[in-house]
């Protein structure tokens, strides 16, 4: 019987408390997290001033309505363990889409 991919790495995926005691650095997945977070935010202003940008010149703008989401912490280290990634290192380098 082949193992879970939580046994394999030794990963548990209860929670936060596991994640930052298994996978990260003490300062934890929040600390990691931040940097996306970050970005995300850079984008949604940049996007949110095109659009105000493109109302103010085109009186309209083709862009609606503008959503943006991080995934939750728990969802990243399910993912980190499908893939067997057991460290932030791997999880920021092996992980395309934490979406």
């Amino acid at each position: 019987m082949k193992d879970s991919p939580s046994q394999q790495t030794g990963v548990s995926v209860t929670g936060e408390t596991a994640a930052e005691q298994l996978m990260f650095p003490p300062d934890g997945l929040s600390r990691f997290l931040m940097t996306y977070r970050f970005g995300i935010d850079e984008m949604m202003t940049k996007i949110n001033i095109l659009k105000d940008e493109f109302t103010y010149t085109h009186e309209y703008s083709p862009i609606e309505h503008v959503t943006s989401r991080l995934k939750e912490p728990k969802s990243i280290v399910e993912k980190a363990c499908q893939f067997q990634k057991s460290t932030a290192r791997n999880v920021r380098s092996g992980l395309h889409s934490l979406d």
